[in-house]
């Protein structure tokens, strides 16, 4: 089973690869939605009545929410650490075609870094009156945004972010062992 709030997923092709890509789960998942939802919209639509009877607010929003769903399932990113040509490289795919490529040396990192930011302080969990009281101590706030970096001296190459640090942080500590660099942990 996988995590569908987790955006990244980390794998060893081999001793000397590493590989940081998008979830393929998560992005499988968005694309069904999607196509069901241009199903459903082809489906539903009379062809002979033109759009200006209908409710323009609730098109434009299902239009928004197809295109986003496909969106999410089309973009790829992946990152190859790479330690026996000592490299990394960082993709960017839409459907599977590269738009973006970029390479760094894998010895420049000198660390990998967590860098957290609190949003709202002293509130782990919702007000009164937010929710229902029942629910009230079973939602945790997501009030933490974690960012996860390749420090490379006087620069920061940057990887993945989230709001769930379970994630960046195991995927910061097998990066760190596999670069054979320290792992750093920061709060603004």
């Amino acid at each position: 089973m996988f995590r569908i709030r987790s955006r990244i997923a980390l794998s060893h092709p081999s001793e000397c690869r590493l590989v940081l890509r998008s979830n393929p789960g998560r992005r499988v998942l968005f694309g069904i939605v999607g196509v069901l939802l241009l199903v459903a919209l082809f489906l539903s639509v009379d062809w002979q009545a033109d759009f200006e009877g209908s409710m323009v607010a609730g098109t434009i929003f299902y239009f928004v929410l197809t295109a986003t769903c496909i969106g999410v399932a089309a973009w790829g990113s992946s990152i190859l650490f790479d330690s026996e040509n000592d490299e990394i490289n960082f993709t960017k795919t839409i459907l599977g075609i590269e738009v973006r490529r970029e390479c760094i040396g894998a010895s420049a990192v000198q660390a990998v870094t967590i860098e957290g930011v609190r949003f709202l302080k002293d509130s782990e969990r919702p007000q009164p009156g937010l929710l229902n009281t029942r629910f009230r101590n079973y939602v945790e706030r997501r009030n933490n945004y974690y960012k996860l970096f390749l420090d490379l001296g006087e620069r920061r190459q940057f990887v993945e972010d989230s709001t769930d640090l379970t994630d960046l942080d195991a995927a910061a500590t097998e990066i760190a062992r596999f670069l054979q660099v320290s792992l750093r942990r920061e709060e603004i």
